[in-house]
């Protein structure tokens, strides 16, 4: 069974909750490329992103929604 969209945008908002960015960071773009940018995984990432201190790119998936 492969994991879901659902699955790595779950486990990408509890790795950011933990503080665990990287990790957050990685799971959400697996959730955007399994969903080709549904809004909800841009968002995700977008939140992955602002917590990485990567602002001008989190704009950018924001955007998206």
């Amino acid at each position: 069974m492969f994991p879901s969209k659902l699955s790595h945008m779950q486990e990408s908002m509890a790795l950011l909750k933990t503080g665990r960015t990287d990790a957050s960071l990685a799971e959400a773009q697996n959730a955007v490329e399994l969903n080709l940018g549904g809004y909800r995984e841009e968002i995700a990432l977008g939140d992955a992103l602002a917590a990485a201190e990567r602002k001008t790119e989190a704009r950018e998936h924001f955007a998206k929604r």
